[in-house]
Parts: structure tokens; C-alpha cells; sequence
């Protein structure tokens, strides 16, 4: 029986035991695919936020020589815009 009274229980300590463990074994069965499921979302975050965190490093370098087009062209623009405001 799981019911009783402390008498029974002290008398009875295998029985104790084995219901303790039982209710040990339920919970650990219970508890464990959510802990796994927490586990795997908290690693899964982490690898998805170094990743992202490497794609941002990753686009803010600039390659020299599209800054250096950039610089041509705004150069080019600068020289054709005083050529149009010229009398």
C-alpha cells in the first residue's frame, strides 16, 4: 500500500524504498525529454548567435577596392557637378 501511517512506514522501510524510488524513476522519466529540449534550444541559440555574430564582423569589413570604386565615383561626381554649375 502507498497509504499508512508513520508506524507502518518505520516498519517497513523496504517498501518505503522501493516507492521512493518509483516515484524518483517517474519523475526523472518526466523531466528529462524537457530538460534535453531545454538544453538543445539554449545550445542551438548560441551557435545561432555566434553565427550572427560573425556574419555582422564579417560585413563590416570593407573590401578595398569597392571603397576604392566608391571613392573614384564620388569623386566623379564632385568633378561633373562643378562642371554643370560652372557659367
Amino acid at each position: 500500500t502507498y497509504h499508512g501511517d508513520p508506524e507502518f512506514w518505520s516498519l517497513n522501510m523496504d517498501e518505503y524504498q522501493r516507492v521512493y524510488d518509483s516515484k524518483e524513476a517517474a519523475t526523472l522519466h518526466f523531466w528529462k525529454p524537457i530538460l534535453m529540449l531545454i538544453w538543445a534550444i539554449g545550445v542551438l541559440y548560441m551557435v545561432r548567435s555566434i553565427f550572427a555574430t560573425w556574419a555582422l564582423r564579417r560585413r563590416e569589413r570593407l573590401d578595398p577596392d569597392i571603397v576604392e570604386t566608391y571613392q573614384a565615383i564620388r569623386m566623379l561626381f564632385r568633378q561633373f557637378r562643378r562642371a554643370m554649375d560652372t557659367p
